[in-house]
């Protein structure tokens, strides 16, 4: 064996791995992959909030021609008496064009109205409309606004009649119609009064 001047001559030989440290190692490789996909996840979520904010603002900002708007309607009327609203229009288009990912529809049209009547006056006149025109009441889960919910084959329209967001007028609704073309199953049979689609 060699000698040096400290002694006799000793090969280097690494430590022993510490069996704590690869197991601590093992431990944190499930909170590497739940941390990944988080960040998978939270870059997913951007993205979709990216794209809704686009789309919404591009529907917005889209030209009016309320000729067309209220075509669009097909054979749901407008509330006797109320003034088409531009705003409120623009206002439920963009947010529709923004959640179009969750609109269980081929198309869909939406117009809004002001008027001074009270949403009993205005739901109720609905109600004899589209009863009249061959549409059936469903529910679709519960909501607090004021709103009715009718079906016909493959076609639902929803009607609002809620506190116009911006007037300086005093006791203004505003009246938003929704119409839902080719949804995903009908809603106007057995289904009626169901919880959802």
């Amino acid at each position: 064996m060699p000698t040096g001047e400290s002694g006799a001559f000793k090969p280097y030989t690494p430590p022993a791995p510490d069996a704590s440290a690869a197991a601590r190692s093992k431990s944190r490789s499930p909170l590497r992959m739940v941390g990944f996909g988080c960040a998978l996840l939270t870059a997913v979520v951007l993205i979709a909030v990216i794209v809704a904010g686009v789309r919404c603002v591009g529907e917005m900002n889209r030209p009016i021609d309320q000729a067309a708007e209220l075509k669009s309607l097909k054979d749901v009327p407008a509330y006797t008496g109320a003034a088409f609203d531009e705003q409120v229009t623009r206002l439920g288009r963009g947010t529709l064009a923004g959640m179009r990912a969750f609109v269980p529809a081929k198309d869909y049209a939406v117009v809004g109205f002001r008027t001074r009547a009270t949403a009993d006056a205005i739901l109720s006149f609905y109600d004899r409309k589209m009863l009249a025109l061959g549409y059936k009441p469903v529910a679709l889960g519960s909501s607090d606004e004021p709103q009715n919910t009718y079906a016909k084959g493959r076609t639902m329209v929803v009607v609002q009649a809620k506190e116009h967001p911006e007037t300086e007028e005093p006791n203004t609704r505003m009246v938003l119609i929704l119409r839902f073309d080719g949804t995903t199953r009908r809603l106007d049979g057995k289904d009626m009064g169901g919880g959802g689609m």
